[in-house]
């Protein structure tokens, strides 16, 4: 399905309406939110709670991963967002406490309104360029801006269109942000799960903000990035060793059910062959036994004087 019918809201809504729920999805959203939570730096955390910051929860679905934010933080200061009214409508009879809003920030002209931390997860993967998306986003954030999602996911589902790598993720996405943290977490590992791959959380700090922060290197270092990066790079290195190791075998297997079947075929033409000779050499026996039993008849020795007369009148 093309990108543009992906992230159109009617297929949104027809998906919130028909099969969100089918397929898990709320139990998805309130996964992705834990992970994403886990992620976050304690530094993040701190402001939050200390300064009652305020968190919007940007494509919040139906407020599943939102209320699982407001547990942590507090509904007070949560604000979930997503541009399909129907999840919006589902989002506001199940979570009474935190409030929604349909919006649509993508098409917005002007910024109605900011937030001191924006959050979305697992959004921006659903577009080909989704670093034009970011500033969206950035825009709206007074502080921070947290972003979940699938991370070295070389062979996307359907609905992805991007592959977020080391390679790709930037520093620096707009003048005036930075990377302040990352994290990496492998969900296959969890259980339940509901992500067989990587998640990555990534925070984007407004540098007039970061200035006055007061944040230390120890607030910015990325160990585990590095060492959950070579693991994964290490697992998907094995991944596509074992599936070519498949592939082989497979292509053995074939090969010799192949070379078993021409065998057989070749016994079958082969014992077709000898009872067609056997048949022959019975054919040729029982001929000659029937000329014997002719030339040892009555009739072949009364003829006989006719037969030498019939050669010599051909002579002359």
């Amino acid at each position: 399905m093309p990108p543009t019918d992906i992230n159109s809201q009617d297929y949104w809504n027809g998906r919130f309406d028909a099969d969100w729920e089918v397929n898990h999805g709320r139990e998805q959203s309130r996964f992705f939110s834990h992970v994403a939570y886990e992620g976050m730096p304690a530094w993040l955390l701190q402001r939050i709670r200390l300064h009652g910051w305020s968190v919007c929860d940007w494509g919040c679905a139906q407020g599943d991963g939102t209320d699982v934010l407001a547990t942590y933080l507090g509904a007070q200061r949560m604000v979930g967002v997503d541009f399909a009214a129907s999840a919006i409508e589902k989002a506001r009879r199940a979570y009474g406490g935190i409030r929604f809003e349909t919006q649509d920030w993508l098409t917005e002209p002007a910024v109605s309104e900011s937030f001191d931390v924006v959050f979305s997860s697992n959004t921006l993967e659903h577009f080909t360029r989704p670093f034009e998306v970011l500033p969206r986003l950035l825009e709206r954030a007074r502080h921070c801006v947290v972003l979940a999602l699938p991370f070295l996911e070389v062979d996307r589902i359907d609905e992805h269109f991007f592959s977020f790598l080391p390679e790709n993720v930037p520093y620096s996405p707009e003048q005036g942000w930075v990377l302040a943290h990352a994290a990496v977490r492998d969900c296959r590992k969890l259980e339940p799960t509901h992500w067989f791959g990587y998640q990555i959380v990534l925070v984007y700090a407004r540098v007039e903000w970061a200035q006055t922060a007061g944040l230390h290197l120890a607030d910015l270092r990325f160990p585990q990035l590095d060492e959950s990066c070579r693991s994964a790079l290490g697992h998907h290195a094995d991944e596509i060793l074992e599936e070519r190791l498949r592939v082989l075998q497979q292509l053995n297997e074939q090969g010799n059910e192949q070379l078993q079947a021409m065998a057989q075929r070749l016994n079958t033409l082969g014992e077709r062959l000898g009872q067609v000779e056997i048949a022959r050499d019975a054919e040729i026996r029982s001929l000659r036994q029937e000329l014997a039993t002719l030339r040892d008849s009555t009739s072949w020795r009364v003829t006989a004087p006719l037969r030498s007369l019939g050669r010599l009148l051909r002579r002359h």
